[in-house]
């Protein structure tokens, strides 16, 4: 993909690979890395190269399920390598591969070497970006995982304009929402999340969220579980306001908050009870 003269969209898993394979693609031209996030495995590299073509990028909200995808790489060195299968799911989430929830699964050979390649739907446009494989054997199993392009859309901007990603944060612990749960909160639904704790002086705080509110939707998005929490409010830009939508004692209630710089977060809040001022609480 280009950008501004010719920017790179790869992943952090295969850097060193991108770079030789862009020397390679380019005539040996230079490369740098412009920007690096951690959390969805995305790298933006500077070619500086002319006559280089664009892959258009498409709408990965677009995609359903049995949707047919050619996933492009270099699998085990092997150059520009080309394999085909369907879209088997959307939303994947709850892998221990980083903060980013929402993958792509698909059924296309994806090894060792695709990692830094695109999920390319049968018009041409990248709809996802290749991450990562479930195997036992360090192949393909018909398993494979890539980021969506319009998760890509949000991140390419940031590491051009920044070097990283700063990502929202509403200032909230979330769990999924169990039966047990939705018949103690009077929830009286299957999807949302649950508020188990909120950081003192946060934008959820301010904003009056509580334990054991349920969000149901985000900007009008609904929640399915804490991941997609986690994803949608990640997505937002610090400083911005956003819309909540929840269920307290069973009855609707509906905020706006302001979204903070996320930072490291501790294991666990300190609950207000903990603060004898709890204005003391860093911003």
């Amino acid at each position: 993909m280009r950008r501004e003269a010719s920017s790179s969209l790869t992943t952090t898993l295969s850097r060193e690979l991108a770079l030789s394979l862009s020397a390679f693609q380019t005539d040996a031209a230079s490369t740098r890395i412009v920007g690096a996030d951690a959390d969805s495995d995305i790298v933006v590299l500077k070619i500086d190269a002319v006559s280089l073509s664009e892959l258009p990028m498409g709408d990965s909200d677009g995609l359903k399920v049995g949707d047919y995808v050619v996933a492009v790489g270099n699998p085990f060195g092997l150059s520009l390598t080309v394999t085909h299968g369907i879209v088997s799911a959307l939303g994947r989430a709850g892998f221990d591969t980083g903060a980013y929830e929402g993958y792509i699964q698909t059924d296309a050979a994806i090894n060792p070497g695709n990692s830094e390649g695109p999920l390319v739907d049968f018009d041409g446009r990248m709809v996802g970006v290749n991450s990562a494989i479930i195997d036992s054997s360090g192949g393909s199993t018909g398993i494979g995982f890539a980021i969506p392009s319009n998760a890509a859309k949000h991140i390419l901007p940031e590491l051009i304009a920044h070097g990283e990603v700063r990502r929202g944060q509403l200032g909230v612990v979330a769990q999924d929402l169990t039966a047990d749960l939705t018949a103690a909160l009077h929830a009286n639904t299957s999807n949302g999340v649950v508020v188990s704790q909120v950081l003192p002086c946060s934008g959820a705080d301010t904003a009056g969220l509580a334990r054991g509110d349920v969000i149901l939707a985000i900007d009008g998005q609904d929640v399915a579980d804490a991941g997609e929490l986690r994803r949608l409010v990640g997505n937002l830009a610090p400083q911005s306001k956003v819309h909540i939508t929840a269920l307290r004692d069973g009855r609707k209630i509906d905020r706006d908050a302001d979204v903070s710089l996320k930072i490291s977060e501790p294991a666990t809040y300190p609950m207000a009870e903990d603060f004898s001022n709890p204005s003391c609480w860093p911003k």
